[in-house]
């Protein structure tokens, strides 16, 4: 009896690997690889009022700006592993958890330039434990130097004059290179008025005789037409 006992553990124990690895074979570890493979990031600047403050006797309200990251397409088989590059922290997401195929979390801290790597993991357990996707997506931070340099007012094209920005720049960074773009366009603004006024004289060069004959006949006709009529006013 004890033998027989001692033969079906064993038998049960040789059978048990096979049954749970059975549940998570190559073919699904590929479709839920090609499944990760979809989800992809995204972005757009936020804020929001989160007190009012006074000013010169007036209550004006007082501005939060932060990021929010947008996660498309983590199915319910899927979870996300979320880490960034300044302090580390990780956040987790369940594909379960989306609304609308979307999963948003906020970036607060829109003084540094962060990076979000995110790691895409199988949500069964059964399966092997390495990452099936991975991806990442840098956000720009929020350009304080610009409210501290009214020059950005005139060049709002500049790419060091937007609200936010993909670099760390000083405000003597930004007054040197504003300065230097802003002559560089006034130069090249200067530069294409000349090649119009340049160009306009060598199509008049070009076509000088041609002008100078239509001229000519312009005016004949008129002191023809102002003869004729002075004629026969007098005929009158």
């Amino acid at each position: 009896m004890r033998k027989i006992i001692f033969t079906t553990l064993a038998i049960l124990i040789l059978l048990m690997p096979i049954s749970v690895w059975a549940e998570c074979d190559d073919a699904k570890l590929n479709e839920l690889a090609y499944k990760a493979a979809n989800v992809n990031l995204n972005w757009e600047p936020a804020s929001k009022v989160i007190a009012m403050g006074s000013a010169d006797g007036d209550e004006q309200p007082i501005t939060a700006y932060y990021i929010k990251v947008y996660l498309y397409n983590l199915s319910e088989d899927l979870r996300a592993v979320v880490t960034n590059n300044i302090n580390k922290k990780k956040m987790e997401f369940q594909g379960k958890d989306s609304v609308d195929n979307l999963i948003t979390f906020d970036s607060d801290d829109v003084r540094n330039l962060y990076t979000y790597t995110v790691e895409i993991y199988p949500t069964d357990t059964t399966c092997d434990a390495s990452a099936l996707f991975k991806t990442s997506i840098s956000l720009p931070k929020f350009n304080e130097q610009r409210l501290y340099y009214g020059k950005c007012d005139e060049t709002p094209e500049f790419e060091l004059c937007q609200e936010y920005i993909t670099q760390d720049i000083s405000y003597e960074d930004l007054v040197a290179r504003q300065t230097e773009y802003a002559e560089r366009k006034l130069e090249e603004a200067s530069k294409n008025e000349e090649d119009e006024s340049k160009g306009l004289f060598d199509l008049i060069k070009e076509y000088k005789y041609w002008v100078i004959g239509t001229v000519a006949i312009v005016g004949a006709v008129g002191v023809s037409a102002y003869v004729i009529i002075k004629k026969k006013r007098k005929s009158e």
